[in-house]
């Protein structure tokens, strides 16, 4: 497994940090997409302490999802890496979403399909 879609899946914080616990000792996965996760500064936080340790990770997509002031955190992760990292934290969407007040997370959306490329 290379790749994992997880966009618009209800991971919530304490799935974020397990899915930390695993990026920590991840060799194989290089590109990783939780936008639209609900995931928050805690697990921000747990997110980035896992970029420290992997060094297979090639591409994280965060998009859409509330870190707050933890999301320099994130930045900051991928600044001490060793191995280049593509880092997504807001597009667009974002902008445009918080223009027009939009909170996905209100629409109850479920796990539909996974990714796996």
């Amino acid at each position: 497994l290379t790749s994992l879609n997880l966009s618009l899946n209800k991971i919530g914080t304490r799935g974020g940090e397990a899915l930390a616990q695993a990026l920590g000792t991840n060799s194989t996965l290089t590109t990783l997409n939780l936008a639209n996760k609900e995931l928050g500064a805690d697990a921000a936080s747990h997110l980035a302490t896992a970029l420290a340790h992997n060094t297979a990770l090639r591409t994280l997509r965060l998009t859409q999802n509330d870190f707050g002031a933890a999301a320099e955190l994130l930045s900051e992760a991928k600044a001490r890496r060793a191995t280049p990292l593509e880092l997504v934290i807001a597009d667009e969407m974002d902008a445009w979403m918080k223009e027009h007040e939009v909170d996905l997370g209100s629409l109850g959306l479920d796990l539909t399909s996974v990714d796996i490329t």
